[in-house]
């Protein structure tokens, strides 16, 4: 019978063991002089831009033109100036440069354009303005036009003035800049770090052939041997990715979440270290993102079963739910509050709605309900209920009982809805537009009874829902799929005309890092004003909900902010959180002046 692995002379096996430990030692020599050096990773893209205005400019990125999200921007705050300045945005560490949107804020008339570069380890690779030109989507975009057309001698020099339509105003890039980073490394070859890691290995090499320990190579199998030489080489190979990240294949997906940076090497920030440099690998090591993708999708599509128990649970039927230990008590009808801490929450928000109502504004409070409390029925068969009873429906069933705080609970409504079509995505946490629609019509049903001018809700007839599919899944997107696992979205398409229109961001405080506040108007300006505090739960109910007021401010933020009211100064107050927030409902304490 063969040897599974080919022969080696005992003298070439002390050299294979110890060519493997000079290797090593490169890689590992390698990969921390490179790191004392972090700033070297960081990819810049940046403007020079001439901007008369202060303005907020926000640059999204994305691994295609279809997937931009408030997950994945960055936003600069620009002091407006008639001198042309850079507006640099700085690229999450050890990310590639992908599909670039440009948003050039919402203050401004227009923008002149002198360059754009991506920047790596200070050398620069521009960014044609013909990329720009050629952009394959625009949005509130006028003219574009370079400089010498409009006039000889141009104070700015050469660049191209951009003329806005409307005050939301992007544009994409349609080229993939990976390659101009790539060229840019490759120019860019750090030798110091190089010749540190060869030196290292030499002498690694020579101590190594020559240790006590490689007699015991002369005297061990062939097999042995090689064993022995393969599995540390297995072991180094993510270290590869330090020379080229793009060896490491990129995946369009995110574990929704913020992963360690990299840890300063300087004797100030010594303390520590170990710890943190532990936490900035483990989110980092070479072939992660494969590796985890390929976990999940091994779990999911093999195994049927979840690869993070810990935060989704894999229901029937391909459908997804969020989970943790305390939501548990909530699948299984197990009470959240007591009842003392029930009277707490019913004080807080008794407390606020007086001191609202002295300001003449009416306060609401909508809770959406957990998916998997409104889809029981596709839960895996080992979460048993042990009665009814949800956390919305124990806070729910008190203040109705004892509080003149209305809270608006649509959990019948949606039953009843699923069964002509689903009301939550099936790989979300989410309602999607159609289930949307039937949390908007409870709640301008009881608004109208304190203020019969905001009107009846729009009649389902006057909406048509056309389903397109999408990889914004969230639930997909924490287990790296959700460009395999896509969802389904009932498209809402108005049969009659609406009224409120998208107006512009605004300056109030970003309370919550995915969006800023948003202004929806009419032309119509004598109704009543609405803001509403919301969290994700909130983005579909937006253009069901601007069509009953003059004006509607939209703060995206889990508890309740006295400063927006303040700033705003609404006739109507609508605070939305999901069930999930159900258990903080006695922390949302701030207060009203």
């Amino acid at each position: 019978m063969s040897a599974p692995f080919p022969t080696i002379p005992r003298a070439g096996g002390r050299v294979l063991i110890s060519l493997a430990i000079g290797v090593l030692v490169f890689l590992i020599t390698y990969g921390i002089t490179v790191r004392m050096r972090p700033s070297d990773d960081d990819i810049e893209v940046r403007f020079h831009v001439v901007a008369q205005n202060d303005d907020m400019f926000q640059l999204f990125h994305a691994s295609s033109n279809e997937e931009f999200s408030n997950h994945r921007v960055l936003s600069v705050n620009l002091r407006g100036s008639g001198d042309a300045q850079w507006v640099r945005f700085k690229l999450p560490p050890d990310s590639l440069v992908p599909k670039l949107r440009f948003d050039p804020g919402e203050q401004q008339d227009s923008i002149v354009l002198l360059r754009s570069e991506v920047v790596w380890a200070g050398r620069a690779a521009p960014i044609p303005l013909s990329a720009w030109t050629e952009a394959p989507l625009r949005h509130d975009i006028g003219t574009m036009r370079t400089t010498g057309e409009l006039t000889t001698g141009h104070p700015y020099g050469d660049g191209l003035a951009i003329r806005f339509s409307g005050r939301d105003p992007y544009l994409t890039l349609g080229a993939d800049l990976n390659n101009a980073v790539h060229r840019l490394r490759r120019e860019h070859v750090p030798w110091l770090p190089g010749m540190t890691a060869l030196l290292a290995a030499v002498l690694a090499y020579a101590g190594a052939v020559r240790a006590p320990a490689m007699r015991a190579v002369a005297v061990a199998r062939p097999n042995d041997v090689a064993l022995t030489t393969l599995f540390p080489a297995l072991l180094v190979l993510p270290a590869l990715v330090l020379f080229h990240p793009g060896i490491e294949p990129e995946f369009p997906f995110t574990e929704k979440r913020r992963l360690a940076p990299y840890p300063p090497l300087e004797a100030s920030a010594m303390e520590g270290y170990p710890i943190r440099f532990e936490a900035w690998y483990k989110d980092h090591f070479g072939f992660r993102k494969a590796l985890y993708r390929w976990n999940s999708w091994a779990h999911v599509r093999i195994l049927h079963a979840s690869p993070l128990p810990g935060a989704v649970l894999l229901g029937k039927s391909g459908w997804l739910f969020q989970y943790d230990d305390r939501v548990d008590g909530d699948y299984r009808g197990l009470p959240l509050h007591t009842m003392a801490e029930l009277e707490n929450i019913r004080l807080l928000y008794e407390e606020r709605q007086r001191k609202l109502a002295a300001m003449g504004i009416d306060y609401y409070v909508i809770i959406p309900p957990l998916s998997a409390n409104i889809n029981p029925e596709y839960l895996p068969d080992r979460i048993h209920r042990r009665s009814p009873l949800t956390w919305l429906g124990q806070v729910k069933e008190y203040f109705d009982r004892y509080s003149t705080v209305p809270i608006i609970d649509v959990s019948a409504e949606l039953t009843v809805a699923k069964r002509t079509r689903p009301v939550y995505f099936s790989t979300d946490i989410h309602w999607n537009p159609y289930g949307a629609y039937f949390g908007y019509r409870k709640l301008i049903e009881r608004i109208e009874q304190d203020r019969p001018e905001v009107g009846a809700p729009w009649p389902l007839e006057a909406l048509r829902f056309e389903d397109a599919e999408n990889p914004s899944a969230d639930l997909a997107q924490l287990l790296g799929l959700d460009d395999i696992i896509t969802r389904t979205v009932p498209v809402c398409i108005p049969l009659r005309p609406r009224q409120a229109r998208f107006d512009r961001f605004l300056d109030l405080p970003p309370f919550q890092a995915h969006e800023r506040p948003q202004l929806f108007a009419r032309a119509d300006t004598t109704g009543p004003r609405l803001l509403v505090l919301h969290d994700s739960f909130g983005v579909y109910l937006r253009e069901y909900m601007s069509e009953h007021f003059a004006r509607s401010t939209w703060v995206w933020t889990n508890n309740f902010r006295p400063a927006a009211v303040l700033e705003h100064k609404p006739d109507v107050v609508v605070q939305e959180f999901m069930e999930m927030f159900v258990p903080g409902m006695s922390y949302d304490s701030e207060p009203l002046p």
